[in-house]
């Protein structure tokens, strides 16, 4: 039996590969596996906007409260409401603004911001990748 099939590969015939059947299968993986990275950082960063915006809007809130415990809000009503005694006492009106002012969480707001925006953009960013990638697919339909 296994003669009979040395006989049958013997007689058939090989079929003619195309010259660039090599390149185009390496292109081809190539194009996957950026398309891998792709995908993998869409997700990544998609799950980092999520989470740095809503730490943000709990930063929002907790500055809020901050701002109202601190008094910085009478503090800095003092401008409008008697600026001639603001102005008798100018240096330790801006000690006393200073002073109020909840500076920790005026940071943590403004870095879960930036960490949302930052984020953001990377998502926009591998997003447009993506879809160049599938219009690419679409249109050499490989």
């Amino acid at each position: 039996m296994h003669q009979d099939y040395e006989k049958l590969f013997n007689y058939a015939e090989m079929p003619i590969m195309s010259a660039n059947l090599f390149d185009s299968v390496m292109n081809r993986i190539k194009v996957e596996s950026k398309a891998v990275k792709i995908r993998k950082n869409l997700i990544i960063f998609s799950v980092a906007s999520i989470c740095s915006l809503s730490a943000t809007v709990v930063m929002v809130v907790v500055t809020q409260s901050d701002f109202s415990q601190s008094g910085f809000w009478q503090f800095f009503s003092l401008l409008f409401s008697d600026f001639g005694l603001m102005m008798n006492y100018w240096q330790n009106y801006i000690l006393s603004l200073l002073g109020a002012f909840p500076a920790t969480s005026m940071i943590l707001l403004l870095g879960s911001l930036l960490i949302f925006v930052k984020s953001l953009a990377a998502v926009i960013k591998n997003f447009k990748k993506y879809q160049s990638y599938i219009k690419f697919n679409l249109i050499h339909k490989i």
